[in-house]
């Protein structure tokens, strides 16, 4: 590290890479760990920085003037196509194949990229998972039709409620109160029998058991703060899934 200069454009490489790996929801373990294998790279003391998962943003601390670096995360969801290119350039600039630049417009490049199925591979995906988990529960029957079309409509609803509002927690409770008011009223007319089985199965592609993992390892890591933020997220995401269930079904079944 030669310059003043120099160590900021580590900070910017570091922030980015960790941006990018928190939105694509990458373990707290593998971000720190693969960062500090850049600080190592770049001959920067171990010391000198200290990195911080947050929700909503990626946090880096100069620890020798206490400044403090961050990059807003405004997004977030299982990417592993970004992680995977992500990995392949991190390999090279360890490789020493690509400097320090030229890494960085590598990232830069993969994160101004948009890499997802369209949406209607991801709601019929959705669907099928729903099915499939009413299937393991029932076996194959009508059921099975009915629980894939309610996950049809209720996932698409809520990309397009994500889409609109931004905020992901709403969007999770407008699915589930629209999954339990179509249950609902299958049941009033006598299309439907087995209505907490269906339910269970529709609010499978939302239920938050790989963060709350996340959540463990990274306290088990010792990312304490990391851990208890993801705990909450997982928290409230299964609040907002149970909430219409408790309120709808105890109300009106």
């Amino acid at each position: 590290m030669d310059s003043q200069t120099n160590f900021d454009d580590i900070v910017q490489l570091c922030l980015l890479y960790g941006k990018i790996l928190q939105e694509s929801n990458a373990t707290s373990d593998m971000i720190n760990g693969n960062i500090q294998k850049i600080i190592n790279h770049l001959n920067v003391e171990n010391d000198e920085i200290s990195t911080f998962n947050a929700e909503t943003s990626f946090v880096i601390i100069n620890r020798h003037d206490n400044t403090v670096k961050m990059i807003p995360v405004e997004h977030s969801g299982y990417n592993f196509e970004k992680i995977l290119r992500v990995e392949r350039v991190l390999d090279d600039f360890l490789a020493n194949k690509l400097d320090t630049q030229s890494f960085l417009n590598e990232l830069r490049v993969i994160n101004n990229k948009t890499y997802s199925f369209p949406k209607r591979i991801r709601v019929i995906s959705a669907a099928l998972v729903c099915g499939g988990m009413n299937v393991i529960m029932n076996g194959l029957n009508w059921s099975f039709l009915t629980t894939f079309f309610l996950g049809i409509i209720g996932y698409w609803l809520y990309l397009k409620i994500k889409e609109t509002t931004k905020i992901n927690i709403f969007a999770i409770l407008s699915y589930s109160t629209i999954i339990c008011f179509l249950i609902v009223g299958l049941v009033k007319l006598n299309i439907v029998v087995e209505p907490y089985s269906i339910l269970f199965s529709c609010i499978m592609p939302l239920l938050p058991g790989t963060t709350f993992v996340n959540a463990i390892r990274a306290m088990m890591d010792g990312n304490y703060l990391t851990g208890i933020i993801q705990s909450m997220d997982a928290f409230s995401t299964a609040l907002m899934l149970g909430l219409p269930v408790a309120i709808i079904f105890s109300s009106v079944l």
